[in-house]
């Protein structure tokens, strides 16, 4: 195979590899670890909740999905210096991830509690991801 051909076919392999090797903004993320608490019986009780929410964050478009669906929990989230990526609103809490370290931690408490929502329970759920 004469150079120019070999360049050529290199060229296209590193093209079709490139976009989701190198400039992949896409993390799966997953909880390893979810506390809180909840209202029951007129008191305040310190809860354990499941872990293994999944996770899609994208850098790119600045969002963080439920793996495994389009639901975005998340949208417009800002990247801080190329080493935090942090997302808040009102219906969801609070999503950061460390690019640098691949641990992120999502926490809720914004008035659902104080509403009666019984999914309003105020938490903070802990967890790593990994790089697609």
């Amino acid at each position: 195979m004469n150079a120019l051909r070999k360049s050529k076919l290199i060229f296209l392999i590193l093209s079709l590899l490139l976009p989701t090797s190198l400039f992949a903004e896409k993390y799966f993320c997953i909880s390893e670890q979810s506390t809180g608490f909840k209202y029951l019986n007129n008191a305040w009780t310190s809860v354990n909740f499941k872990e293994g929410a999944k996770y899609m964050v994208d850098l790119s478009d600045r969002s963080v999905g439920i793996f495994g669906t389009l639901d975005r929990i998340h949208g417009k989230c800002d990247v801080i210096l190329n080493y935090k990526f942090d997302c808040t609103n009102d219906k969801e809490g609070r999503f950061q991830m460390s690019i640098e370290n691949l641990r992120y931690q999502r926490t809720f408490n914004l008035g659902g509690f104080i509403d009666n929502d019984p999914y309003g329970s105020p938490f903070i759920e802990i967890g790593s991801c990994h790089k697609l």
